[in-house]
């Protein structure tokens, strides 16, 4: 994260290396009570869609209808921020 500018596709490269070492979303949200199924749709719906972020989001077009709660970029910053702090020190615990 300390490598370059915290842009959408970067705080999504984040997200997904603590998704996967969960073994996905559902299991993430079940085992790790530092976030929620809501903040997650509207993290990843808020990076996705340019109709939300902008030429900043990580897909130029995207189908269907953007969730109701979307993030900004700073507020998508401090959720990646919150997880990432929480799953180091869940991993430093040997949880």
């Amino acid at each position: 994260m300390a490598q370059g500018p915290l842009d959408w596709p970067t705080l999504y490269k984040v997200y997904e290396i603590v998704r996967d070492s969960f073994g996905g979303q559902a299991a993430l949200v079940r085992h790790a009570p530092w976030t929620t199924k809501a903040e997650i749709t509207a993290f990843a719906g808020s990076a996705n869609r340019p109709d939300v972020s902008g030429e900043g989001a990580r897909h130029a077009r995207l189908g269907g209808d953007p969730p109701r709660r979307t993030m900004s970029l700073h507020e998508g910053r401090e959720f990646i921020g919150r997880l990432a702090r929480h799953w180091i020190d869940d991993r430093l615990s040997g949880r």
